[in-house]
């Protein structure tokens, strides 16, 4: 999940410069289906809510730098990088290492991963909680978070 926010600067970059949006509802859904496709032996719900939380994190994450660069008047970036055939690709294998990592943590519910954040990888304390809620409800059964956040 860290890995994957840190990256989100670098596709707000190219989205800043080409003056994309960032929400991409389409790539999300495709990305979404994808992902079920290849979830057997994890809850559809649970899959679902755990990576639709990733990519608000990840749009979070965007927002957030937006919203510096335009009050610092930032710009541009160099060297870019290819939005549609580098970072998508490198988003795709790491949601796929996820669900990996998902469909193991299911099967050993006793072992919680690391959960800390970096503080060099500017992920926001409210960004990484809005990332890992699905995941803390499901092994933690904070059922109050979770009914907040279905």
């Amino acid at each position: 999940m860290q890995k994957r926010l840190v990256l989100m600067h670098e596709v707000a970059k190219v989205k800043w410069i080409y003056q994309l949006a960032i929400d991409d509802p389409a790539r999300e859904q495709q990305s979404l289906e994808a992902l079920l496709q290849q979830s057997e032996g994890l809850d559809p719900r649970f899959t679902t809510r755990f990576f639709q939380a990733q990519f608000q994190a990840a749009q979070q994450m965007q927002r957030e730098d937006f919203a510096s660069w335009k009050e610092f008047h930032s710009g541009p970036f160099a060297p870019l990088v290819d939005l549609k055939n580098e970072v998508h690709s490198l988003i795709d294998r790491m949601n796929l290492h996820m669900l990996h990592l998902l469909r193991e943590i299911s099967s050993t519910s006793d072992t919680l991963p690391p959960l800390f954040r970096r503080p060099a990888d500017h992920i926001p304390p409210a960004i990484w909680q809005e990332a890992l809620t699905p995941l803390l409800c499901k092994l933690l059964f904070f059922s109050q978070m979770c009914n907040n956040k279905s």
